[in-house]
């Protein structure tokens, strides 16, 4: 728990390698460095940042993934070592997917359990702000978690889960303090800056969990709730789906109410692409997510110290070994 991820935002950097260092220059300008012993994992975001080759095989032979994000946050893909294992369990993926009860049983439980989650902030919240009780939004919660558990087809399903998304944000709207608004969930391009953060949020975030299922020998194209689409990372959406409130939502609100953001002076307007973080915000945002994911807790009904991360890796594990073993997958939940 002591690796740290390097991430890579300067327009024109380049990652080298150097007798056993990662560093990070702009022409010859040194802005960053680390041992490469002491790195988990590389982000580069930015179209015109990269990575020399000599640089990509010693992360390779290290075992160290590197992950690409545009500037504006897509998830472009990963630089992975070869791991060759896995076919079992990417057999027993392919045969949950092609088996439409046993697909449907582990979509449902990622649904339930991301509603559960988006429940269980909101309580929270309202525990230390009682003049918003959203008993509304929560009535609507628990209604869509039902229908949820008691969906007969995926297509049903995602209509319950779409569902609970709208009562949800329509509340976490109301939690955002620091001069944010947000009315409705908007993507591509997010129309204000509570938006963009979450968008560029759950972007980390499905980088970590593309990681996380490559690393246990999953197939991150072939999802339980999302389609098949070329190029999306199906599997990866939806097992991040019960860490969106405890990961992202939870930052963004830390990061807004307590003003360590700010939506008129953090964020620059493209016509394209919506808001976005100027750099300084951007590694601002970085550094806080960074905390988020390392920080330490102790599981529901365990003592063992984890973090978001470590947890996040063995989510994968854990639903590798369901469709191995054939059993059921009971997902993340709020700590």
């Amino acid at each position: 728990m002591n690796q740290s991820v390097l991430y890579v935002t300067t327009p024109g950097a380049c990652v080298r390698q150097e007798h056993g260092r990662l560093r990070v220059t702009k022409g010859k300008e040194l802005l960053q460095e680390a041992r490469l012993f002491d790195i988990e994992r590389v982000v580069i975001i930015g179209g015109t940042a990269g990575v020399t080759s000599t640089a990509a095989t010693a992360l390779m032979e290290a075992g160290i993934e590197c992950a690409f994000l545009s500037s504006t946050g897509k998830f472009r893909g990963l630089l992975s070592p070869v791991r060759n294992r896995g076919a079992v369990v990417r057999l027993a993926q392919l045969a949950a997917y092609m088996n439409p009860a046993r697909r449907l049983e582990l979509a449902q439980t990622l649904v339930v359990r991301k509603v559960k989650n988006s429940s269980t902030l909101l309580s929270r919240f309202t525990r230390n702000h009682p003049e918003s009780p959203f008993k509304r939004e929560q009535d609507r919660l628990f209604a869509a978690q039902h229908a949820a558990r008691n969906a007969l087809t995926i297509e049903s399903l995602m209509g319950f889960e779409g569902e609970a998304a709208a009562a949800y944000f329509s509340a976490f709207g109301q939690m955002l303090r620091g001069g944010f608004r947000f009315t409705e969930r908007t993507r591509r391009p997010p129309r204000d800056p509570a938006n963009s953060l979450l968008s560029f949020g759950y972007t980390l975030l499905t980088s970590e969990t593309t990681e996380a299922i490559v690393g246990a020998g999953l197939d991150p194209a072939i999802g339980m709730l999302h389609s098949l689409e070329d190029g999306r990372p199906s599997l990866a959406l939806d097992l991040m789906e019960p860490f969106r409130s405890a990961v992202v939502d939870r930052l963004v609100l830390h990061m807004a109410n307590n003003r360590m953001l700010s939506p008129l002076e953090d964020f620059t307007q493209d016509t394209d692409n919506g808001p976005r973080l100027t750099d300084a915000a951007r590694r601002k945002f970085l550094r806080t997510y960074e905390e988020r994911m390392t920080e330490t807790f102790h599981p529901h009904k365990s003592g063992k110290e984890t973090n978001l991360r470590e947890r996040l890796r063995r989510e994968a594990i854990n639903f590798a070994a369901a469709l191995r073993d054939n059993k059921p997958f009971r997902p993340f939940a709020l700590p």
